[in-house]
Order: C-alpha cells, then sequence, then structure tokens
C-alpha cells in the first residue's frame, strides 16, 4: 500500500574535453639546452561564454559654479536715500469706530485680596481632600 515506484536513472551529460595545449615537439639532439633566463608566458585560459564589452568608467559630473544668491531689491514705496527697517508690530491705541483710547485696566486693591483669598481656599481645600483620602486609604490597609 505504501510502496513507491522506483525512480528513473537520469544521467548528466560528460563535461566537454580539455582544450588541446600547445606542446612543443621532442627535441631531436641530444645536446642540453642552455636555461633560459626569462620565466615561462603563462596564457590566461580560454574564455568560456560570451564575450564582455569591457567597462568604461562613466564621465565626471559637469562642473557647476557655486550658488550665489541673489542681491535683494529695494522696494518701490522707500526712497533711495533712507535705510529700509523690517516692519514692527504696534498694537492700536484707540477703539475700533469709538475712537477711544485703549487704556489697560489695574485691578481695584480690594478684587485683588478678593483673588487671593479665593486662590488660598481652592488650595486648602485640595490639600485637604487630599489628606484625607490617604488618612483613611491606610487605615483600610492595616484594618
Amino acid at each position: 500500500a505504501g510502496v513507491l515506484p522506483p525512480s528513473p536513472v537520469v544521467t548528466r551529460p560528460s563535461p566537454p574535453p580539455p582544450p588541446a595545449r600547445d606542446v612543443a615537439p621532442p627535441a631531436t639532439t641530444s645536446a642540453p639546452e642552455p636555461a633560459r633566463s626569462q620565466p615561462p608566458v603563462l596564457q590566461p585560459p580560454p574564455a568560456i561564454g560570451p564575450k564582455l564589452a569591457p567597462v568604461v568608467p562613466p564621465p565626471p559630473p559637469p562642473v557647476v559654479p557655486p550658488f550665489v544668491p541673489p542681491t535683494p531689491t529695494r522696494p518701490s514705496n522707500i526712497p533711495a536715500g533712507k535705510k529700509s527697517t523690517a516692519p514692527i508690530y504696534k498694537p492700536p491705541t484707540t477703539i475700533p469706530f469709538f475712537d477711544q483710547p485703549i487704556v489697560p485696566s489695574e485691578p481695584s486693591l480690594l478684587a485683588r485680596l478678593a483673588r487671593w483669598l479665593l486662590l488660598v481656599l481652592i488650595s486648602s481645600g485640595i490639600g485637604a481632600a487630599l489628606g484625607v483620602a490617604i488618612w483613611y486609604q491606610y487605615f483600610r490597609i492595616q484594618g
């Protein structure tokens, strides 16, 4: 039930024969050959595959002159002899539509004392509430 059929035999192609080397014919004279002072010249192996084109480095980028910002132009509403300055914001001094001066109002001494008293009461109430909550949580853990 679990027998597999035999796998087909795959044969690999035989490698190509090595390239023929140039072999010098055997010497016909029996006289010893003088020693050569130069080493034998080695030939590079034959190329396998397509011939590739030689790699040519890309040309250098063109020389660009340094950036020089343009000179600011003089606005047409400033006279030629007067130096231009940046505009400065000035708040309005009169109420629109009524032409009455805007005077910052100073709160009275009584209003300042009332604010201070209200601040003290609120912060004391928050502190007391935190103190009571911590106190009762302590007894809840202990008990």
